[in-house]
């Protein structure tokens, strides 16, 4: 019997739109302040998120999600101005954003991937223990 992974779906969707806009307002606040607070702060979201699964597959379909709808809405903000708008609202004297500019969005992609990585190492740990505990009363 196949299990309806929709929730777990809206949820990896909601989680990306996040880390979408963590990723730009980071790279548009500052250039290495702004993107440690706001790449802890998706981490503190997202460790919240992946706590709460206790089965493989679920975690892996949200997984699966975030990382797919994260790509997609990088991408399309290609296309969208997104970190031109931003960048103009906190930097309104400075003028247009250059090219180290986009490098910071490029280093907040990367470290919000990084921290993204480690949490899901987090919440696979955390499964795998949960597991072997109840694998270990189930035997006694």
């Amino acid at each position: 019997m196949m299990k309806n992974y929709s929730l777990e779906i809206i949820d990896g969707l909601i989680c990306s739109v996040i880390c979408n806009i963590t990723i730009f307002l980071g790279a548009a606040i500052g250039p290495i302040i702004g993107i440690y607070i706001s790449g802890a702060v998706f981490g503190i979201y997202l460790l919240w998120r992946v706590i709460r699964y206790d089965s493989i597959k679920p975690f892996l379909v949200f997984l699966v999600s975030v990382a797919l709808f994260t790509v997609i809405g990088f991408v399309l903000s290609l296309f969208i101005p997104v970190f031109y708008f931003l960048f103009t609202i906190f930097h309104s004297h400075c003028g247009e954003p250059n090219a180290g500019d986009g490098l910071g969005v490029l280093i907040s992609l990367y470290f919000h991937a990084d921290v993204c990585i480690a949490i899901s190492i987090i919440g696979a740990i955390k499964i795998m223990i949960k597991n072997r505990i109840a694998s270990k009363k189930q035997m006694e």
